[in-house]
C-alpha cells in the first residue's frame, strides 16, 4: 500500500504539471509517435549504475509475421583524457589535471521476434540464448490469438494452433558495455533473411509499421525494486518507397518516414517546487540522425524557451553533441538555485520549455527526448509532447539515418 500511495504522490504532481501547463496541438501528421507502432524507435535515455537498471521492452504487433529489429546501444559516456578508462560527468571536476572528453560509441546487435511477440530484457545483462522463448530444443507454444496462453503445443486448448516455424534465433543482446552506463537505444525494423536474400531495412512497397516499445527504470538499492518509472519509445513511422535514395540511407522526411518535429514541448514541475519533497527533472535529448557508417553521430543545438505559470518567458542554449543528459536547473549554470528552471527563480510550481532544435549537421536537425521526476517518495517517467512539421518548412535539411 506505501509503494502505491507514493506512485500516485508522483503521478499527481506531474498531472498537475501537465494540467497547469498550456498545451499547443500538434499536427495530425507526419511526426512521430509513442503510442502507435512504427519501424524505427529510440529509447533516448537507458541506464545503468548498480541501483538503477533499464527494463527495454520491444514488442512486434503484427498477428501473422515475424520480424526483426537490428538496434544500436549509444554509449554516451564521457571519458578522463588522462585516464581513458575513468568514467566521469562533464559537469564536475573528476579528472584532476585532464579534461572529461564526450564519448559517442554504437554497439549493434539484433533481435528476432515472431508474430504478436513481446520480448523483455534488463540493460544490465541483456538476454542470454538460454533465456530465448523460442528455439531449436524448446517445445513451440500456441501461436496467433492463443500466444498469451503460453501453453506448450499438445495441450488442448480449443481454435489454437501450434506456431512450428517460429524462432528467436539470431537474437543476441548484450549488456551495456560499461557501469556506470548512460545512453541510448536505437531500433530499425528490418526484414528476415529470406533465402539468399541477407536482412535489410523493412521500407519496401506495402511494410507494416510493426515494433513498439517501452522502457522502465528499476531504482533496487539493497537489492529489492522500490520504485519504477516507465516512458514509451519515441516512433517513426515508415511512410512509404521514396525514389532516389540509397538503400543504406533512411529519410526521415515525412516521404520514406515520419518527421521528426520541429519543437519538442516539455511540461513540468520547476525543481525544487515540491517542498520538502526534493523534486528535480532529468531532460534526455537525442539527436534523430546518426552516421552508423561512418560513426559519425548527430549534433543539434538545443534552444529552450522557458515559461512559467504567469506567461513570463526566459531562454537558454545547450549544444546536442550525440547525447544530451542534464537535471534542468542544471542546463543553464553549475549553481541550481540561479537557474531559470529552479522554483526560487520562476516564483511558479510549474512550468512549459519549448525545445527547438537547430543546425547544419550533414545527419539534420531533429530531436527526440524524454524527462524523468525524482522526489524522495518516488519517480515518473514521460514523453515529450511534439509539435510543427519539418516538412512544411522551406529549406530545412531531412534527418538521415545512414547505416552501415
Amino acid at each position: 500500500m506505501v509503494k502505491m500511495t507514493r506512485a500516485a504522490s508522483v503521478t499527481a504532481l506531474v498531472g498537475l504539471a501537465l494540467g497547469i501547463a498550456t498545451l499547443v496541438a500538434s499536427p495530425a501528421r507526419a511526426i512521430g509517435t509513442s503510442d502507435q507502432a512504427a519501424s524505427i524507435l529510440y529509447w533516448p535515455k537507458v541506464v545503468y549504475d548498480g541501483t538503477t537498471d533499464t527494463l527495454i521492452r520491444l514488442s512486434n504487433v503484427d498477428t501473422s509475421a515475424p520480424t526483426q529489429a537490428h538496434c544500436y546501444y549509444i554509449d554516451a559516456n564521457s571519458h578522463c583524457s588522462n585516464n581513458p578508462t575513468q568514467i566521469c560527468d562533464p559537469q564536475r571536476n573528476e579528472c584532476g589535471a585532464g579534461s572529461c572528453v564526450p564519448g559517442w560509441m554504437e554497439i549493434d546487435f539484433d533481435v528476432v521476434l515472431t508474430f504478436e511477440q513481446p520480448l523483455a530484457w534488463n540493460a544490465s545483462r541483456g538476454i542470454r540464448r538460454a533465456e530465448l522463448p523460442l528455439v531449436p530444443g524448446k517445445p513451440p507454444l500456441l501461436g496467433g490469438a492463443c500466444n498469451e496462453t503460453g501453453f506448450p503445443c499438445g495441450f488442448s486448448y480449443p481454435g489454437c494452433t501450434c506456431n512450428f516455424g517460429q524462432t528467436n534465433v539470431g537474437t543476441g543482446v548484450p549488456p551495456v558495455p560499461e557501469v556506470p552506463f548512460v545512453g541510448a537505444l536505437e531500433c530499425i525494423q528490418y526484414a528476415p533473411p529470406q533465402g539468399s536474400t541477407p536482412a535489410r531495412p523493412d521500407n519496401q512497397a506495402g511494410a507494416k509499421n510493426k515494433l513498439i516499445g517501452q522502457a522502465t527504470f528499476l531504482a533496487t538499492p539493497g537489492g529489492l525494486p522500490v520504485d519504477a518509472a516507465s516512458y514509451n519509445a519515441t516512433g517513426l513511422r515508415f511512410r512509404g518507397v521514396e525514389a532516389g535514395v540509397p538503400g543504406n540511407e533512411l529519410r526521415l522526411d515525412d516521404v520514406q518516414y515520419d518527421s521528426c518535429p520541429t519543437v519538442l514541448v516539455l511540461d513540468h514541475l520547476f525543481d525544487n517546487a515540491i517542498i520538502g519533497g526534493g523534486n528535480v527533472t532529468d531532460l534526455t535529448l537525442v539527436p534523430c540522425g546518426n552516421n552508423f557508417a561512418a560513426q559519425i553521430p548527430g549534433s543539434v543545438t538545443a534552444q529552450f524557451l522557458v515559461f512559467n505559470e504567469f506567461e513570463q518567458r526566459f531562454s537558454t542554449t545547450r549544444a546536442v553533441p550525440c547525447f544530451l543528459e542534464s537535471q534542468l536547473s542544471l542546463l543553464d549554470t553549475t549553481n541550481p538555485t540561479r537557474s531559470i528552471f529552479s522554483f526560487q527563480v520562476a516564483g511558479t510550481w510549474a512550468g512549459q520549455t519549448r525545445i527547438r532544435p537547430v543546425g547544419t549537421a550533414d545527419t539534420g536537425r531533429g530531436l527526440t527526448g524524454a524527462a524523468w521526476m525524482r522526489t524522495n517518495i518516488g519517480s515518473a517517467a514521460y514523453n515529450l509532447h511534439q509539435n510543427g512539421n519539418p516538412a512544411f518548412v522551406n529549406g530545412l535539411r531531412p534527418d538521415i539515418i545512414t547505416l552501415p
